[in-house]
């Protein structure tokens, strides 16, 4: 009696991987994709992070009345506060210089918001 595996097993043991395999693979894209734009948010809230100790050791520069805005570019954030490397996680493109941070006074509060060039 011979051992092992005949052709027709061994076929339907790979169309059933197949199938599996194209099941999973919508899932697993969303997953990957859902991780990026989590990434980018998460990066984005460090960039304000990063304004708002900037602000804090440049207070001169913040705005003092209702409705003015100053940017704090991605430049002046590198010296210090962010690295020198950043690059979006969805495009793994490099964040521009000139991308920033706008802050605007309202009601008496600095209103920090991510903008892609100031």
């Amino acid at each position: 009696m011979k051992k092992g595996f005949t052709l027709v097993e061994l076929l339907a043991t790979i169309t059933i991987l197949g199938i599996i395999a194209l099941l999973l693979t919508p899932t697993v894209t969303g997953v990957i994709s859902s991780f990026k734009s989590d990434a980018s948010e998460d990066q984005k809230k460090t960039i304000i992070s990063a304004a708002k100790l900037w602000i804090s050791d440049n207070r001169l520069k913040a705005p003092t009345t209702e409705g003015t805005v100053f940017c704090v570019q991605i430049a002046a954030l590198k010296k210090g506060y962010l690295d020198d490397d950043l690059r979006d996680p969805k495009t793994k493109q490099k964040i521009p210089d000139t991308a920033g941070v706008r802050v605007t006074m309202k009601n008496n509060t600095l209103v920090y918001t991510y903008v892609g060039s100031c």
